[in-house]
């Protein structure tokens, strides 16, 4: 879908108000507990902001191999949860969904507030953590963008949580299979310059062209399969390849 990336310009004011409210949904129930998830960013790309959700292993919000929601397909295209979250909160098998509201810049990298993220906090690191409730038989599933990407997420689908201590999984990149990978500064978010390891051509001081960051639909759509990482053929550098894995999960069960 030829949809705007403007999500620096327009969405993250409605986005975080929409995350913090997500992130008090889900009513406690009987067996219910709380768990601490950290999430790192190991890879040279810049992350979105979380969509996640506990859940019963019967529902699924994004799997390898089929086709993308409507809300997965604007986390990969767009960085915004807003609509995986509205999914994830209409599921009534659903726990609890938390929205992060910030983005990761790329491993290493400390990122001074900007934009809509100009609010006081501290500085955006490669490193978040919240918290989650979830109920007997829960499983975990989580996803952000891949910001310099055309398409690209990254996430874990109905991961088991620990009945003590804590459990590492190491999450991949996806392609959402909605939007051609051509590697174009004018289909590539401007976040991208800001949080991630180099400024891609085009992005210098500010992306600011009429059309700009636009995108071409593939045509048929296809489904979510493993991204195959920044191959070149467009104007992001390869400073944004990486290696497979994106981020590290770590889910600790508490007391």
């Amino acid at each position: 879908m030829n949809m705007s990336k403007l999500w620096m310009r327009r969405y993250f004011a409605t986005c975080v108000a929409i995350c913090m409210m997500a992130s008090l949904s889900g009513c406690p129930i009987a067996g219910t507990r709380i768990y601490v998830v950290s999430v790192r960013n190991i890879s040279n790309q810049p992350l979105g902001p979380i969509a996640a959700a506990t859940h019963p292993g019967t529902t699924s919000f994004w799997r390898l191999g089929e086709g993308a929601t409507p809300g997965v397909q604007r986390v990969g295209e767009l960085g915004d949860p807003s609509l995986l979250i509205t999914e994830m909160n209409d599921n009534t098998s659903v726990t609890n969904v938390v929205g992060t509201g910030i983005p990761f810049p790329s491993a290493g990298r400390i990122v001074p507030r900007f934009g809509p993220f100009a609010d006081g906090g501290s500085d955006l690191v490669d490193t978040q953590v919240f918290t989650i409730l979830a109920a007997p038989g829960d499983v975990l599933s989580l996803a952000s963008m891949i910001i310099g990407t055309n398409d690209g997420f990254w996430g874990v689908d109905s991961v088991e949580l620990p009945e003590t201590n804590s459990i590492v999984y190491y999450a991949s990149g996806y392609d959402a299979g909605t939007e051609d990978n051509d590697e174009l500064d004018e289909n590539i978010d401007d976040g991208a310059s800001i949080l991630g390891p180099a400024v891609i051509p085009g992005d210098e001081p500010d992306d600011a062209v009429a059309g700009d960051n636009g995108g071409v639909a593939t045509d048929p759509m296809g489904v979510i399969t493993n991204h195959p990482g920044i191959v070149g053929n467009g104007d992001i550098p390869a400073d944004f390849d990486w290696n497979e894995l994106i981020a590290v999960v770590t889910i600790t069960a508490t007391p």
